[in-house]
């Protein structure tokens, strides 16, 4: 090949080869450039400092690993849980954005994008992750289950019942729908249908927290106020720091009477 046809055939290649980088680039797919060995040695130190508890450290070797490898569901994936046990909640939902936009499983976000949401206060932003998680596997129970939590949430009630519904129609044993439903039925006033929900699942779940608070306001409202502050005592063994348990506590020992008990449930919340 004469010099000059040689050398315009490299600067093409050359041209090519800036092409084909720009658009790696932009479409999330690879970025110059880490070897296999090197990528390796990265993601082994992200690990240690991901098992020794060291959150900080392992985002130096992710985000080197991401230059490179932007579609890796394991990458983004600790990116955003290191950021969330970092308390950067705003960091957190974004990562989780980025592993829901660009991992080739992208419902694996799901619902760890609009819990994420949820920490960081932005209640719009949590309904519109659980909606689009929604859409990724629409017959998938727990992720009705999350977006008619943030249903509610958003005082879309009317909304979230059918939802409820239809999970437990689906799936009659799945206790966490059974007891969210019969919560909106307290809060609706339909004691007996949210008795007929809740006790199950205190009888399945005979110590979590949950349950037994939930119970605890049945009892409350149906004027069974010596089982609702057991069923509330009871909860606080196992979640001891939990202030609506105190809350509801007070409301409880107010009905008894009990001042004393209603002022040191009131200082805990």
């Amino acid at each position: 090949m004469p010099g000059g046809d040689l050398a315009r055939a490299a600067a093409g290649l050359t041209a090519a080869a800036i092409l084909l980088g720009a658009a790696a680039w932009t479409d999330g797919t690879r970025r110059p450039s880490l070897s296999p060995e090197r990528a390796a040695v990265l993601w082994d130190a992200a690990l240690v400092a991901r098992n020794e508890g060291r959150s900080q450290e392992i985002l130096a070797p992710v985000r080197r690993l991401l230059a490179s490898y932007p579609r890796d569901g394991r990458y983004l994936e600790l990116e955003a849980m290191s950021l969330g046990s970092l308390g950067d909640r705003r960091g957190e939902a974004q990562a989780w954005e980025q592993y829901l936009a660009w991992s080739p499983a992208p419902a694996e976000a799901c619902p760890r994008l609009g819990r994420a949401y949820e920490r960081l206060g932005n209640d719009p932003a949590a309904l519109d992750a659980h909606r689009r998680c929604l859409a990724l596997d629409p017959q998938k129970a727990d992720l009705r289950l999350n977006y008619a939590r943030a249903l509610v949430s958003a005082g879309r009630n009317d909304e979230a019942e059918p939802i409820y519904e239809s999970v437990l129609r689906d799936y009659p044993d799945y206790l966490d729908a059974a007891l969210f439903l019969g919560r909106l039925k307290l809060n609706r006033g339909d004691h007996a249908a949210a008795a007929a929900l809740i006790e199950p699942v205190i009888k399945a779940r005979p110590n979590e927290s949950d349950p037994l608070l939930f119970g605890a306001l049945v009892d409350l409202a149906g004027g069974d106020l010596a089982r609702a502050e057991a069923r509330l005592r009871l909860a606080l063994k196992d979640s001891p720091r939990y202030a609506d348990l105190y809350r509801v506590l007070a409301r409880v020992c107010n009905a008894r009477n009990n001042a004393p008990c209603a002022r040191q449930a009131l200082a805990a919340a």
